[in-house]
């Protein structure tokens, strides 16, 4: 059996036994929430890892089987169900009211069905960004930005590529031209320890999580989950859609500048790490020892595709060049070494063969469609017939989680499945700022 007729036959297999195993939406997230044992948790409406990941999904498949119409609207009335009730409570893309929103666009084939609901969603969104944009300029004049203010996943970088769709509505647009009057600003030096340091580095007293402990006196993050390449890419497909402000296209380039600052070399190519501490970023020296990622998230892909996207938008064949190199460098590697230990998306094979394919796709180069080939197949192995969902999604910690999510779940790998083939770039990739 050919890897084409793998994964289709494991595609209709998983999405066969959904929708047999699951026969309402409120039964599947009745399994889910279990699964979890979380009991202050009854739902999860997220784009990352719940219903509207998994509407993603249906998008697809609604294209073939008239019997996922019928499950979306079902979805859908669930997710309804779940704003009413008050369960939505942040505007995110990944974890949030947008992604609801984004989630509902694809299933509507571009506004032709749910158009109602999205618009008075996109309503919800407007009404409450200015409040949200107020408090991250505000951050920034008090030093006291965090990644939540302009990141893909939880900030207005996910946000506003979401309303991209959107540009022809005049309020849209004013909205996208003030975020980006923010990341411009964001571009901007600042005081920090007697150093200046961009608008995007984290302070040590903003930092969340373990960063203050793994990167003392604050961090600058490359990646485009949390970091810089969020608002980069935003800019830089801005003005592909034909958004321009003042300043723009010079910070861009700025911050192009920045990741070619922190690109690094080995045998095989360049790469980039995740995040560079404050001392490396003063002495312009990344020293200290980190495990590399090579996924979506953080690393090399993501990073890698975000320098594709400003050299196309900006017609700079010398990014476009550097961001393709990065990506025969990854290819030659041994996939071993890559540390590579889940199927989904975020940090996963899924993300990574999106990617690749997304820069098939763009130019036509032999060495990575041998490598797309090859990260599909590795995607097969992790199949299990006995899993309810087909794949499980492995933590760091080796821990195996269920997920209908499109970040960290199985709808995310069924779509990149089903899209490997065409020679178009599907639509969906917005949702992951890839294009």
């Amino acid at each position: 059996m050919t890897v084409t007729k793998n994964f289709n036959y494991i595609i209709q297999e998983v999405t066969s036994n959904l929708i047999i195993n699951f026969k309402t939406p409120e039964e599947l997230m009745k399994f889910m929430m279990e699964d979890k044992n979380n009991e202050h948790i009854d739902s999860d409406y997220t784009l990352a890892s719940g219903l509207s990941g998994l509407l993603l999904l249906i998008s697809q498949l609604q294209k073939e089987e008239i019997v996922w119409n019928e499950y979306g609207y079902e979805c859908m009335k669930l997710l309804n169900k779940y704003i009413s009730d008050g369960k939505i409570n942040n505007l995110s893309l990944w974890g949030g009211l947008t992604g609801i929103a984004a989630s509902a666009y694809l299933l509507s084939n571009k506004g032709e069905y749910y158009s109602n609901f999205i618009n008075q969603l996109n309503e919800i969104i407007l009404d409450n960004l200015s409040f949200y944009l107020g408090g991250s300029l505000n951050n920034l004049t008090s030093s006291r930005t965090t990644s939540l203010d302009f990141e893909t996943i939880y900030g207005l970088a996910g946000i506003t590529r979401y309303l991209l769709f959107f540009k022809e509505n005049p309020k849209v647009n004013e909205m996208i031209r003030n975020i980006l009057n923010y990341f411009i600003q964001l571009n901007n030096k600042v005081d920090y320890r007697e150093q200046k340091v961009p608008g995007y580095f984290i302070s040590e007293g903003n930092q969340l999580n373990n960063d203050s402990i793994n990167y003392p006196g604050g961090h600058l993050d490359l990646g485009l989950s949390h970091g810089m390449c969020g608002p980069l890419s935003v800019m830089a497909l801005s003005l592909e859609h034909g958004i321009e402000q003042p300043g723009q296209i010079s910070a861009i380039n700025d911050m192009v500048e920045q990741l070619l600052k922190w690109m690094q070399n080995d045998q095989e190519g360049v790469w980039w790490p995740t995040k560079i501490n404050f001392n490396e970023f003063i002495n312009e020296d990344f020293i200290q020892k980190q495990d590399l990622i090579y996924g979506w998230c953080y690393g090399t892909p993501g990073v890698a595709r975000v320098l594709w996207i400003c050299g196309r938008s900006l017609n700079n064949k010398e990014y476009q060049e550097i961001a393709l190199s990065a990506y025969k460098a990854i290819c030659k590697k041994d996939f071993e070494n890559l540390k590579i230990q889940t199927p989904t998306f975020c940090h996963g094979i899924s993300g990574i063969l999106h990617l690749t394919h997304l820069m098939y796709i763009e130019s036509f180069d032999k060495e990575l469609l041998s490598f797309k080939n090859n990260l599909t197949e590795k995607i097969l192995q992790y199949y299990d017939a006995e899993n309810p969902l087909g794949f499980y999604d492995i933590t760091y910690s080796g821990k195996k989680d269920l997920s209908i999510g499109a970040l960290d779940g199985v709808s995310g790998i069924l779509t990149v499945l089903n899209s490997i083939n065409s020679n178009e770039i599907p639509e969906w990739s917005f949702l992951y700022l890839t294009n």
